[in-house]
């Protein structure tokens, strides 16, 4: 039995930790990266090596053992794998006292590390050592993220963590939905899209532009409000719209967006409580004076909210984010079931939490 804590890898948080552990360490404690391996002393040696390493995965731990980068290369998005990932996790908690390695890839919302020990102690005691709570702050003192939770999840782990995660992170271009189609049968099982709302009955308001152009049949549910706050107080109150496609091709062209549009694009299981869904909003989604962190952070308030969630297009700041997809379920069958579906499709694997 092993114990895992995943983290949002925001460094300021990472560097607390580490100089937490280097203050009462009983061993060396070594850092892994790129084929290299250092004593390190200070906190300043991790970083440096972590800095200069640009992308490229790392591994602290407390022990001298000797560590292959073919471990580490299994990691990588084009090897990555379930398998993959419980081999790693496993011979990382019998052949060290602890260790944490970087995780999530290197898209700035699943960016993360975990720690890893046979010690549930240990676990515990990295988890308290300091605050998970912080205010995120860029380099260029733009945008100020007040108080977000770091802590994304922890598991105790009987003999594969992919039995147990309950979250999993991919990129797809082509065919969004499908898989999570499949997966959540919503053949029978009728969704429902949660987005910019419009009201079909005014003469000025549109549905989106790749709604226009498909041949869709859809139900509208309703229209709610949500409130948005920014240390208590209220700095937008945006309308999304609740629609239920009334078949897996409708469901699968709804999904299909242009551009980084629309702002929420989230899909959950119909009859979800929609008071729960909008304190659950409150916090997810962004607004121009504050932009939530990562839907990560909010993963107990989506496991509360709902059996399953599948997240499209938010939190991404980069062109060409919007391919990036984040599905959390209660039932791990589900999570698993995604992942190893036999689908002619661009589906990647990133990550799972």
């Amino acid at each position: 039995m092993y114990y895992l804590a995943f983290f949002l890898n925001y460094c300021p948080l990472l560097e607390h930790k580490i100089n937490h552990l280097l203050s009462i360490r009983q061993s060396n404690i070594f850092i892994y990266c790129d084929r290299k391996q250092k004593t390190i002393n200070t906190v300043q040696d991790f970083l440096e090596i972590i800095y200069s390493s640009a992308n490229l995965p790392w591994l602290i731990y407390s022990s001298s053992q000797e560590i292959s980068h073919i471990l580490l290369q299994s990691l990588t998005l084009d090897k990555i794998s379930f398998n993959n990932i419980d081999y790693v996790l496993s011979w990382l908690s019998e052949n060290s006292t602890w260790s944490i390695i970087s995780w999530g890839g290197n898209n700035i919302r699943f960016n993360s590390f975990v720690f890893i020990s046979k010690d549930q102690s240990l676990r515990n005691l990295f988890i308290n050592i300091s605050p998970n709570t912080m205010d995120i702050q860029d380099m260029d003192y733009i945008s100020h993220i007040p108080q977000t939770n770091l802590l994304i999840s922890q598991y105790d782990v009987l003999e594969k963590f992919t039995d147990s995660t309950k979250v999993i992170t991919f990129h797809q271009d082509q065919n969004i939905g499908n898989r999570v189609g499949n997966a959540c049968d919503c053949d029978k099982n009728k969704p429902w899209i949660i987005t910019t709302s419009f009201d079909e009955d005014e003469e000025d308001s549109e549905p989106h532009f790749l709604w226009k152009e498909g041949q869709l049949s859809y139900h509208f549910i309703q229209n709610f409000d949500f409130t948005i706050y920014n240390q208590r107080m209220s700095v937008g109150s945006p309308q999304v719209g609740i629609y239920e496609p009334d078949d897996k091709q409708s469901f699968i062209s709804m999904l299909k967006i242009e551009s980084s549009e629309p702002d929420t694009l989230i899909v959950v299981p119909q009859n979800t409580n929609i008071e729960l869904l909008k304190n659950l909003l409150s916090k997810t989604e962004g607004h121009p004076l504050y932009e939530t962190f990562s839907y990560l952070s909010y993963l107990d308030d989506i496991l509360k909210t709902t059996n399953w969630l599948y997240v499209i297009n938010s939190n991404f700041t980069c062109y060409g984010d919007y391919t990036y997809s984040l599905f959390v379920s209660r039932d791990n069958t589900l999570v698993r079931k995604l992942n190893e579906l036999n689908i002619d499709d661009d589906y990647q694997f990133i990550s799972c939490f």
